[in-house]
């Protein structure tokens, strides 16, 4: 009682309510941040038994290749361990993959920031456990911190693609929805970041004699005059965009490589001709139910001597722009009104790259679930919804990993999971249609959030009121 009663005085309230507010939000969300983390390591220890090996086993085969491609280009062995020696490795990895492949199979689909991982993985592992064999899927500890800075880093669109490629499906929504807002300049520095990002990356690859670099350096000392005598607008997004573009043309006229492009990147767009990989809860698996395959054409028409023919691959990636395109309109419009489902906007992009495009696996669904945390602070309803998108993810990861072992004890568990995949789409479909109506839909006037206003209190007097003139 003594402490309630001091925490009552006005001179305390005042002062220090606000300050020990800001103190218990920072403990907790520090703590939530720990846990998470601690619990991220338990589960890792606690599923080793059924973990998905492929992906582990691929990734340090992989960065094992750089290592031996360190050692063929290096010209002893201290020089090939070096860090030099790696950077060497690793930027000709993707040269020498595709120089040796037959009919364009590659095996190699990583991203440049990914495989950066992976290769810095298998060096900590060699250099700490030089006995271990490529097939070694224990040594994990070293690759999720690795992973845990880059998704931190991965909060950037550019780098984020370049450490998933994936990402670059929802990289549009961040184009529409300043251009639904009329704001043609906030457009051309996300275009401008993202191109300099990109560039800055790869330049690498694309730069590869002193003769490129020259150029481009001159190229950048004449923009930079350029801009600044004339005094442009966002001097910093113009300089970064038009290096960034420069880097690409020059690349391409000195004999620059791409081949991180078309093993990286494209590669995987055509190494899975499948509807959905794994066990998936979205329209493509509802379509392969029904009979239906990536490659089938969907719309066939001709107009004189041109021919129009759209696969289903195409028609889910048209009807997943349209709907980024709705999903930037909404977010515009939330922004306007003041409407807290702006969040739901921010987060429906994630749900429908999953719920409408082919070749998803099934832990893409971890995004959209986690930035679907947002509803949070929207609606219960919506906060009901996040965590059955969350419980169908899980689900369809612990479908994977039980089926990659197929246990004995497990084998029932893997029928029953396998049955309720059709089930499990039409929910996953219906909570994904949910966000989206709530990102589209506009609320009428007299339910909408409006400000309370204070007017003159009105008099308890029995006399007739006084006449206006």
């Amino acid at each position: 009682m003594a402490i309630r009663s001091f925490f009552r005085f006005p001179k305390f309230a005042a002062r220090n309510s606000h300050f020990i507010r800001r103190i218990l939000i920072g403990l907790l969300i520090a703590t939530v941040f720990l846990a998470g983390i601690q619990l991220r390591r338990w589960i890792g220890d606690t599923t080793r038994h059924v973990r998905y090996q492929h992906d582990i086993v691929n990734g340090f085969y992989w960065g094992n290749e750089v290592l031996k491609e360190a050692r063929r280009l290096s010209p002893d062995e201290r020089s090939a361990n070096s860090w030099t020696g790696f950077c060497r490795g690793y930027l000709a990895l993707y040269d020498r993959v595709k120089d040796k492949a037959y009919e364009q199979e590659y095996g190699l689909d990583y991203a440049p920031l990914r495989l950066l991982a992976m290769a810095i993985w298998a060096k900590e592992v060699r250099d700490g456990f030089p006995w271990v064999d490529n097939d070694h899927p224990k040594l994990v500890n070293p690759l999720l911190k690795i992973n845990f800075i880059c998704e931190l880093v991965s909060a950037l669109t550019a780098v984020g693609a370049m450490l998933k490629g994936q990402l670059l499906f929802v990289a549009p929504f961040f184009v529409f929805w300043p251009l639904w807002q009329k704001g043609w300049l906030p457009t051309l520095r996300v275009l401008a970041g993202f191109v300099a990002t990109t560039a800055l990356i790869v330049s690498p690859w694309l730069l590869r004699t002193p003769a490129a670099w020259a150029v481009l350096a001159a190229f950048a000392v004449i923009t930079l005059l350029f801009v600044v005598r004339f005094k442009l607008t966002n001097q910093g997004a113009s300089v970064g965009g038009i290096i960034g573009c420069a880097v690409f043309v020059i690349g391409a006229f000195t004999g620059g490589s791409f081949a991180w492009l078309q093993v990286g990147f494209i590669y995987g767009t055509e190494h899975y001709p499948y509807l959905f990989i794994s066990s998936c809860y979205n329209l493509p698996s509802v379509l392969a139910q029904v009979g239906w395959s990536l490659k089938d054409p969907f719309l066939s028409a001709h107009f004189g001597s041109l021919h129009l023919h759209i696969t289903l691959q195409w028609t889910l990636r048209l009807l997943y722009l349209v709907a980024l395109a709705l999903c930037a309109r909404g977010l515009a419009r939330h922004l306007r009104d003041r409407d807290p489902r702006a969040l739901i906007a921010i987060a429906a992009p994630w749900l429908l790259m999953f719920a409408l495009l082919g070749q998803m696996h099934e832990r893409y669904l971890m995004w959209g679930a986690v930035v679907s945390a947002v509803a949070l602070g929207v609606s219960v309803r919506l906060s009901i919804i996040h965590f059955i998108l969350s419980a169908a993810s899980t689900t369809m990861i612990v479908h994977v990993m039980l089926t990659d072992k197929k246990l004995e004890a497990t084998l029932p568990t893997i029928d029953v999971l396998k049955h309720i995949r059709p089930y499990g789409s039409i929910v996953v479909l219906s909570c994904v249609a949910v966000y989206l109506w709530e990102t589209i839909s506009t609320r009428i006037p007299a339910f909408r959030p409006a400000e309370v206003r204070s007017g003159p209190t009105p008099s308890l007097s029995l006399a007739p009121e006084p006449e206006e003139a």
